[in-house]
């Protein structure tokens, strides 16, 4: 074999490895890992009448930063002091007002 069909050869192969390390990379990633949005359990906000506060850590006394109306449908990935977290609406909400899903 000449020279330059060798050279060819080996970059053709670099490309096609490069682009088979960058599917698996970037693409073929397990649906459940990483993904805030599929990991964790799903719950129901279910408050008597107002809506659930979306907290800034996982206690009764934090700042209040957001709200999750009634019905609501809230991925929980993480429990700490009767709080559930979610990456969602990203804060903590009190697992007392929450039914799994």
């Amino acid at each position: 074999m000449k020279k330059g069909t060798i050279i060819a050869i080996v970059v053709v192969a670099v490309v096609l490895i490069g682009a088979v390390v960058t599917y698996f990379l970037f693409f073929s990633k397990d649906k459940n890992s990483g993904n805030s949005d599929t990991k964790g359990d799903l719950y129901v906000v279910n408050t008597a009448e107002t809506a659930l506060n979306v907290r800034t850590a996982a206690d009764v006394n934090s700042e209040a930063i957001n709200a999750v109306d009634k019905g609501s449908k809230i991925r929980i990935t993480e429990v700490k002091n009767n709080f559930g977290y979610s990456p969602s609406v990203g804060g903590w909400l009190s697992m007392d007002y929450l039914t799994k899903a």
